[in-house]
């Protein structure tokens, strides 16, 4: 689950500064470079993902946000999220 949440770890540094350009462009290119941004954690997985049924995972990012996750169906493999700030 933890590495899920690895995933979004790059929303506060692009989408906040995204929050606050105010050209369309520039802000679209900051969105893209944030989908982008955790990609490679997506590529290089150490171990087999099997998480497991009710698994749950809270944590914290530099600015504050929260984040929640839970792994609801095994088959097909659901996991949902929660962020918060």
């Amino acid at each position: 689950m933890e590495r899920i949440s690895d995933i979004w770890g790059y929303a506060y540094e692009y989408l906040s500064k995204a929050s606050d350009i105010v050209d369309p462009l520039e802000r679209f290119k900051m969105v893209i470079a944030y989908g982008v941004s955790g990609l490679h954690l997506i590529v290089s997985m150490a171990k087999p993902f099997n998480p497991i049924l009710g698994e749950s995972y809270e944590g914290r990012f530099p600015d504050g946000t929260k984040v929640y996750c839970e792994h609801i169906s095994h088959h097909p493999p659901i996991t949902r999220f929660y962020l918060k700030n």
